[in-house]
């Protein structure tokens, strides 16, 4: 029998958090940009019985069965989890207790450590989700910037490349 990764790799990840273990995976997608972005390493840890607190980064099984890693940006008092991608602006819920797997405790770009529980990354993440309405247009002109940013410092590096080859 073959079983395709993409059902494989939930069931042993959930099989490891059950033991109590951490399991690290790489973030596939945009969602969570720009502080998780594609290719970012994250390190989860079971949910268990902590509680769910706003701003956690949460992995949640959707009632379809898809996995999705986005933030908490709501906990109703009736239990009811709400989440919301940093790229997105419609939230999705209300996620039942049981479908909330794992918690991330530590993210990695390469080899960096990134500090999600840095005081200015906790400030601009509560900042974000104040945003939240004016998210659209605030993604626009950050891609736009970025954009631009990656066509300066490549014309750069063309430039340079293109003198070292000069005689």
């Amino acid at each position: 029998m073959i079983v395709p990764n993409a059902e494989l790799i939930p069931l042993l990840t959930e099989a490891v958090l059950c033991r109590g273990a951490r399991a690290r995976l790489t973030v596939t997608g945009s969602s969570m940009w720009p502080i998780v972005r594609h290719g970012d390493v994250v390190e989860i840890s079971a949910v268990g019985d902590r509680p769910v607190a706003m701003d956690d980064l949460l992995l949640a099984r959707r009632d379809n069965g898809d996995y999705v890693l986005h933030r908490v940006v709501q906990v109703s008092s009736d239990g009811g989890i709400y989440l919301l991608g940093d790229a997105q602006t419609l939230r999705e819920g209300p996620l039942r207790r049981e479908q909330c797997i794992a918690v991330v405790v530590a993210a990695w770009r390469g080899d960096h450590p990134l500090p999600l529980t840095h005081p200015l990354i906790r400030l601009t993440v509560r900042l974000w989700r104040w945003l939240t309405p004016c998210r659209p247009v605030l993604l626009l002109v950050l891609r736009v910037l970025r954009r631009g940013w990656t066509l300066l410092t490549g014309s750069a590096r063309v430039r340079r490349a293109a003198a070292e080859r000069r005689p």
